[in-house]
């Protein structure tokens, strides 16, 4: 064995005393209390960091790494450490009783609401059936709180989460609607960005100029727009849990089917007529029971969207003929 491998590897088997100064830094080290295991969170998320804890019998500590662990406790290094001489140099030493109590920690300038989107955008990475009630009882403390600064952005990811996710549409549409029923200030905010989704199935005719607000709008927009059938999908299980009225659902399909008659008489955009296609049956499927009473104009509208004799329609495919042919057989 090569020698300064081996002096290395006896290393490991002496015992060195941790230092004073580390022992008091690692006393310095406080738990975040944001995370949800059955007992209540301080809700109030704009107070000043609480007391350092004490810390375990066995001299480990719990900590929340974001970012590693993803809000995990994790135990940590007891009082005796081990040493090595001539290793790699360790990173330096950072006092986390300093550091911003939610994320984005390497910008000095950012707002409480930011940070607080940190916190939630984390837990909604980690949605999912099993983690609903957790989240759930998260997200309700928080709104429970009354700090609802940031409730617009929270219900935008919600619906762009909803979006770019499909099967988890539906795991989504009740997240929102049990909130909402708790939570009624809810509701207004939530119709609004409803009516501000619906403007991803509409293409604009004219791009604005490069820099300007209305710009960076459009980008914002036609990135959505990827995520028409998520979005699709997500109104109808959010109408099928009696959110939406038939109203909605009815203004939400005419615009799907002024984009796909508009467009089917253009050349080369096939794959768009498709994507209405599967956005309006999607929608319609979902929601046949709330629709029924209604459906007879928008039958109407569907029958001229899927007709070729009326108008040169180079775009419509038989896919999306087809597809609108299921509907009227459906209804």
């Amino acid at each position: 064995m090569d020698p300064s491998l081996a002096e290395a590897l006896g290393y490991m088997q002496r015992s060195i005393a941790c230092p004073e100064d580390v022992k008091a830094r690692i006393a310095a080290l406080r738990v975040p209390a944001d995370e949800v295991t059955g007992t209540r969170i301080n809700t109030n998320w704009r107070s000043v960091p609480g007391p350092t804890p004490a810390p375990s019998r066995n001299g480990s500590w719990n900590r929340d790494w974001k970012g590693q662990g993803h809000g995990q406790a994790h135990n940590h290094a007891p009082a005796q450490a081990q040493v090595s001489r001539g290793g790699p140099s360790r990173r330096p030493y950072i006092d986390r009783a300093l550091a911003p109590r939610f994320g984005n920690k390497s910008r000095a300038d950012v707002t409480t609401e930011e940070r607080m989107m940190d916190r939630i955008r984390d837990k909604m990475n980690k949605f999912s059936p099993l983690t609903y009630d957790a989240t759930k009882t998260w997200l309700s403390q928080l709104l429970d709180s009354g700090e609802t600064d940031f409730l617009t952005d929270f219900i935008t990811l919600v619906f762009e989460k909803a979006a770019s996710e499909p099967p988890f549409c539906a795991l989504y549409a009740r997240l929102i609607t049990e909130l909402r029923a708790n939570f009624p200030h809810l509701d207004s905010e939530l119709r609004r960005i409803f009516a501000e989704f619906m403007n991803i199935f509409i293409d604009a005719a004219i791009e604005p100029d490069v820099g300007t607000a209305e710009y960076q709008a459009y980008l914002s927009l036609r990135e959505r727009r990827k995520f028409r059938r998520g979005y699709a999908a997500f109104v109808g299980e959010v109408a099928k849990l009696n959110v939406l009225t038939a109203e909605d659902v009815s203004r939400t399909c005419s615009i799907i089917l002024d984009g796909l008659i508009a467009t089917k008489v253009k050349e080369d955009q096939g794959m768009f007529c498709e994507e209405y296609a599967d956005c309006l049956t999607t929608l319609m499927k979902s929601c046949i029971r709330l629709l029924a009473p209604t459906v007879k104009p928008l039958l109407a509208r569907v029958k001229e969207a899927m007709d070729r004799t009326s108008c040169v329609s180079p775009s419509l495919t038989n896919k999306a003929r087809f597809a609108l042919m299921d509907l009227t057989d459906l209804f």
